[in-house]
């Protein structure tokens, strides 16, 4: 399974896109856990995940019913299609987010404190 580096979600009226930058894939589904965690399927059956949804996005994904998706190739929109969000609470991915968030904020704040002049 492979992992999901480089994307954005938009949200407008309440509609979610997903952005996805530089894999040169197309997904075929889209299983979220409610939580956390998605993992899409491109056309060859490969799974990726992507972890560390939001929470303002959360409750969006888990109310949708389609997540249009924009596949991105050298900062180009290439192609627009939309997926159906399938809801699957039973996958076993733990909701880390405010873990991993608390940890990249103390990165960051490191950083820039060791910058500063």
């Amino acid at each position: 399974m492979g992992n999901i580096d480089k994307g954005v979600f938009f949200v407008k009226n309440d509609k979610v896109a997903l952005e996805l930058y530089d894999l040169n894939k197309k997904f075929v589904k889209f299983i979220y856990d409610g939580k956390n965690t998605a993992i899409l399927t491109d056309e060859n059956n490969e799974e990726y995940i992507l972890e560390n949804i939001v929470f303002e996005i959360r409750s969006l994904l888990k109310n949708g019913e389609d997540l249009m998706m924009l596949k991105n190739e050298n900062n180009v929109v290439e192609e627009i299609y939309f997926l159906k969000v399938k809801i699957d609470d039973t996958l076993a991915y733990e909701d880390d987010f405010n873990e991993k968030s608390v940890k990249l904020f103390d990165e960051i704040k490191d950083f820039v404190d060791k910058s500063a002049v």
